[in-house]
């Protein structure tokens, strides 16, 4: 009984009051709070949320107010009344699974997008690539961070890769070739293809899951993108531009 009662939202406390004068009959206050080791005033609140879902009466004929338990009848229609709730419940969150699965998706799938800005925000972005074990591919930009310690940096990091083990592939249009840190890139292990003949004035680096756009001009921004499903897409796109491009050596004497 108590447990199917609990089932139904009755406290402990009101399914003895209730089992009490079930088997007792009609019953003062007192002498139920009395029976049951519970406080007056405490018992005065048991027997009216009793009476509020209908599983006990009142009488209020004599001077003394009486209670006493309703029919059990009544337990089996709240049953069937929290049946009822529980199927509409059951009925509405079926059909707002649709909306809340696509909720729940793109909160957990949805890219994570990053802005940095200068030359901090550049050099946070090369100490992320230079923990990184993965390849890093690069569509490059001529251009280069301004401040000379964010390019030396840059270019320590590319050695310290280079002695991991880990590669840099980079893709320039073909003019870059008479850059010469373009050159230094070469001399420091990054694999260099040329493609097109017109600059790149922004640049893409895939690594990871991550998708880095960045931008030089007219100041120096870096969005990453984390998403591993676009990461692949980049991966995939870049290869083709890799097969399609010009590995043709420098002239002897520039490196």
């Amino acid at each position: 009984m108590q447990q199917a009662m609990e089932s139904l939202g009755f406290s402990l406390k009101e399914i003895v009051a209730y089992r009490y004068l079930l088997d007792h009959g009609r019953q003062t206050a007192a002498v139920v709070a009395a029976a049951c080791g519970e406080k007056r005033a405490n018992t005065y609140g048991i027997l009216d949320n009793l009476v509020e879902k209908g599983i006990v009466e009142t009488d209020d004929s004599q001077a003394v107010r009486t209670y006493r338990a309703a029919h059990p009848g009544v337990l089996h229609s709240l049953a069937q009344e929290a049946q009822a709730r529980q199927a509409s419940v059951t009925n509405d969150i079926k059909l707002l699974m649709p909306q809340l699965t696509a909720a729940y998706n793109l909160a957990t799938d949805k890219p994570g997008v990053v802005h940095m800005q200068g030359s901090e925000g550049f050099m946070t972005l090369l100490e992320d690539m230079a923990r990184s074990t993965t390849e890093v591919l690069l569509v490059a930009s001529n251009r280069t961070p301004s401040d000379p310690v964010t390019l030396k940096r840059f270019r320590e990091l590319l050695a310290i890769r280079k002695s991991a083990g880990v590669t840099t592939r980079a893709i320039f249009h073909h003019n870059a070739r008479e850059i010469e840190f373009v050159r230094i890139f070469a001399e420091r292990g990054m694999q260099l293809r040329f493609l097109g003949d017109n600059e790149y004035t922004g640049e893409l680096v895939i690594y990871e899951d991550n998708v880095v756009f960045t931008v030089y001009e007219p100041s120096l921004i870096v969005t990453i993108l984390t998403n591993q499903t676009i990461a692949v897409t980049m991966r995939q796109l870049f290869e083709q531009l890799w097969q399609g491009s010009d590995d043709i050596p420098a002239r002897p004497g520039e490196c």
